[in-house]
Formats: structure tokens, C-alpha cells, sequence
């Protein structure tokens, strides 16, 4: 006949032991925490599937988003280029609004004290040629440009007196800011 089956125990017995409840409840929550760290893992596994899913589905969203940035490639750059023509057209037309006004700021200044022969007006520089009856009208026509805000620095490169005209010739060039 078959021997009965005795349980085995490896705790001492007696239930009022502080040792033995201590020991009964490390064995309980260390089971819990192996339960818990499981649960966590396996919850963590399958997570990671719903991300490889959505990394899947985002490389598949820029494939097809670079395809359309491909096929609109060509006219990126001829707005490119437009843009860029209508930056230079636009600096072009500021500076023609410089030069206008500096060219009449020039012409008021000289106006009634002496004859221009020749007016160069850049973004750059500025060449005059001129000439008058008197040294006076001459020096206040270059203290007027002397003083106007949007030129730099002047210099005079020649002064000719012409005695068979009675008239003082000047050529002058200006530096713009």
C-alpha cells in the first residue's frame, strides 16, 4: 500500500514566532513582486509592438511625403529664383529712390549759383562738373553737398579758372553712405 504523502515544511512550527511571520511575509510579497515584474514586462513587450507599428506607419508617411516633395522639386526652385528677382528688384527700386533724391537734393543745391556740365550719380558716388562766375557760388554749392546726410565724404578734383569765359570750373566727386 502507498505511504501517505506528509507535507513538507520548512518553517518551523508555531505561529508565534516573530522570525517565522517575518519569514512568511518576505516569501508572500517577494512572490507579488516577481508577479508584479512579469505583469510589467510582458505589458512592456506588447507596448512595444504598438510602437514599431507607429514607427511603420510614420516611415510610410515620409516616404510619401518626400515623393510629393520630389515631384514639386523643380518648381521650389523657380520660386526660389522668383523670390530672389523680386528681392533684387525691390533693392534696386529703394536705391533708384536714393539716387533720385540725392540727384535732386544736388540739383537744389546748385540751383541759381552754378552751371552743371555733366552729373554722374551712383549707388556708390557721385562725379559732377560744373562751373560759375564766382568762387562764392562755388564754395556754397560744396558746403551744401558737404552737408547733406546722405553723402560721405567729397573731394575736389579740379578747378579750372577760365579767363577767356570769366567762369571757374570744378569737378567734384562724392562718396554715398
Amino acid at each position: 500500500m502507498a505511504k501517505s504523502i506528509n507535507d513538507i515544511n520548512l518553517l518551523p512550527k508555531g505561529a508565534g514566532n516573530f522570525s517565522e511571520i517575518l519569514l512568511n511575509w518576505t516569501l508572500n510579497i517577494g512572490r507579488l513582486l516577481i508577479i508584479l515584474t512579469e505583469a510589467l514586462a510582458l505589458s512592456v513587450f506588447l507596448y512595444r509592438f504598438s510602437l514599431d507599428m507607429r514607427i511603420v506607419d510614420l516611415n510610410d508617411a515620409i516616404k510619401q511625403q518626400s515623393a510629393i516633395t520630389k515631384n514639386f522639386e523643380s518648381y521650389e526652385a523657380e520660386y526660389r529664383s522668383l523670390q530672389e528677382r523680386l528681392r533684387l528688384a525691390e533693392e534696386y527700386n529703394n536705391n533708384s529712390q536714393d539716387v533720385t533724391s540725392i540727384f535732386s537734393d544736388i540739383i537744389e543745391a546748385g540751383r541759381n549759383k552754378v552751371t552743371f556740365n555733366n552729373i554722374l550719380v551712383s549707388t556708390e558716388q557721385i562725379s559732377i562738373s560744373t562751373q560759375s562766375q564766382s568762387a562764392g557760388n562755388l564754395n556754397s554749392f560744396i558746403e551744401n553737398i558737404k552737408h547733406n546726410p546722405k553723402i560721405d565724404a567729397v573731394s575736389i578734383d579740379n578747378i579750372d579758372n577760365k579767363t577767356s569765359t570769366a567762369t571757374i570750373g570744378l569737378r567734384i566727386t562724392a562718396k554715398m553712405k
